[in-house]
């Protein structure tokens, strides 16, 4: 009996109301929306200026610091993360394979996609939001010898010598934002 109260206290513990829903969805979708924005238009611009061969330095040297920025401005932990990461530092951990495997899920059966909100073990609110492989991301995630040139295949492996991130097709899913909100 007092294991099945202290279950069911810890359960209702776990669970968040609805205005936290709201509240936590609203604020981690304008977070990696954001962040998006912050990394995608940096980008472009260093494509603009010099192609892949501009990108992929300034993404190797940069795009973990523009996350860094946010996380600071936002006061929460921010984190880019794929079932193929590209940058080790970026490897999911066991939770987030599983929700990264949701999301692959639902994309193959067309479902819509949903961001996703939950308590961590440390009681933290995590917000995971999927990310879409755009049709401008396929010059560097792309599947080698068609949309992923050997040039370019060859700077990132000098960048990234595991490189995993290759391979893909526009409207798949290409990783995910994980947002832990600080207590």
């Amino acid at each position: 009996m007092v294991i099945a109260i202290n279950l069911f206290f810890f359960s209702c513990q776990n669970k968040l109301t609805r205005e936290e829903e709201v509240k936590f969805k609203e604020k981690g979708a304008e977070i990696a929306q954001s962040a998006t924005e912050e990394l995608g238009s940096n980008l472009m611009s260093k494509m603009k200026e010099g192609g892949v061969e501009a990108a992929i330095p300034f993404c190797h040297a940069s795009a973990l610091l523009l996350t860094g920025k946010k996380a600071k401005e936002y006061q929460a932990e921010i984190k880019r993360t794929s079932l193929k990461i590209r940058n080790p530092k970026n490897k999911p951990s066991e939770e987030d394979t599983e929700i990264l495997k949701k999301f692959v899920s639902q994309v193959e059966s067309n479902t819509v996609l949903e961001p996703i909100l939950q308590k961590d073990k440390d009681k933290r609110i995590v917000f995971f939001s999927p990310i879409i492989m755009q049709k401008q991301c396929l010059a560097c995630h792309g599947s080698p010898n068609l949309e992923l040139a050997v040039r370019t295949d060859s700077i990132i492996k000098s960048y990234y010598p595991e490189d995993q991130a290759t391979g893909f097709k526009e409207g798949e899913l290409r990783g995910m934002w994980k947002i832990t909100f600080k207590n």
